[in-house]
């Protein structure tokens, strides 16, 4: 929501779009668990986990533009329908999961990807203390559900 002044998106669909871009990885531990996809990694089968994702919550109402971008979430950045979007949460998802699997703070270590940046035209710094504003209380866990 904080970058909603440069978007012309509700600050609700933006809201849940960052809240469910990695919706994808759950929908798949509901599949194995059903048998559907008992012998693929979840890299095997992210793309159709994403679009299965997005067309349920389209199913049951979500914006066109929340299962858009969960949709293209597999995409590379520049396919995507929205770029921009795409690239800030796919810079806060490794800030936060680097910062969550190493137990450093906020920025510390690898820099973030100089063509997500780009796409957004913030700085490192802005988006970095926006993060840090976000994340003050958040708690996080030791390990990534896909990395396991």
């Amino acid at each position: 929501k904080r970058f909603v002044g440069d978007l012309d998106r509700e600050p609700d669909d933006l809201y849940l779009a960052g809240l469910l871009y990695n919706f994808s990885y759950p929908a798949f531990e509901h599949m194995v668990h059903a048998g559907i996809f008992a012998d693929q990694t979840f890299e095997e089968v992210r793309k159709e986990c994403s679009e299965m994702t997005s067309a349920s919550l389209s199913m049951i109402g979500f914006e066109p533009y929340v299962t858009a971008i969960i949709e293209d979430s597999t995409l590379n950045l520049y396919d995507t329908r929205s770029p921009f979007e795409h690239a800030l949460l796919r810079i806060a998802n490794e800030v936060l999961e680097r910062a969550d699997r190493t137990n450093a703070s906020l920025g510390r270590g690898k820099s973030m990807d100089r063509n997500l940046l780009d796409a957004t035209g913030y700085s490192e710094r802005e988006i970095l203390n926006t993060l840090k504003e976000l994340s003050k209380n958040y708690k996080g866990t030791t390990t990534v559900p896909w990395q396991r």
